[in-house]
């Protein structure tokens, strides 16, 4: 484990030698560079990358590309930039917040396998509809897409995640209708649209 966070540490990142590291959290500091050229690094063994609130500009996709054990990501209030384009098959967190990240969610990216609890895209440019495939991650508890740019109907299939207990869409452009299975969320215990 490796705790640097809430520091004034600037500056590019050049670790070597942690091949074994589980844990990262390196946020609240003024860490700069490609997020690429710095997880894929030290990521073979990573269950947890906290790098929020830094300076880091790049593409995440390839990033965890070597990170087959990460479960728990949070890489909040950053510059970073794209597509969403890896599936969520073994994460469990979820956090991209206050980025410039772009483009449609591809229904792809929510697998059978989908073991997400907490997904956090807020504050990004996202467009285009939510997938109804969303659905599909079951264990989802917090689902946050507030402050983009998506568009469409409401999926009616979010109803049937059962264990969400906050669903945050508002300052988006969805469809003014709200789809009556919202109801069949019994352990909904905030909502925003």
């Amino acid at each position: 484990s490796l705790n640097l966070s809430h520091n004034i540490i600037a500056g590019e990142l050049n670790f070597t030698g942690l091949n074994n590291l589980e844990t990262l959290d390196l946020s609240e500091n003024r860490i700069q560079g490609d997020i690429q050229s710095i997880l894929p690094r030290f990521c073979s063994s990573l269950v947890v990358a906290n790098v929020s609130s830094n300076n880091l500009t790049g593409e995440i996709g390839k990033s965890l590309d070597g990170c087959l054990k990460l479960q728990y990501v949070d890489f909040s209030a950053n510059h970073l930039r794209g597509e969403i384009s890896f599936a969520f098959q073994r994460l469990k967190h979820f956090q991209v917040s206050q980025n410039n990240l772009s483009g449609r969610i591809q229904p792809w990216v929510f697998s059978e396998n989908c073991s997400l609890e907490d997904l956090d895209l807020s504050e990004n440019l996202f467009i285009g509809e939510l997938p109804k495939e969303i659905s599909l991650c079951k264990n989802l508890v917090a689902l946050n897409l507030w402050g983009n740019r998506f568009s469409g109907k409401i999926p009616l299939e979010i109803g049937s995640l059962v264990n969400l207990q906050a669903l945050i869409m508002g300052k988006n452009r969805f469809h003014r209708e709200i789809p009556e299975s919202l109801i069949d969320l019994k352990s909904l215990s905030f909502l925003d649209l």
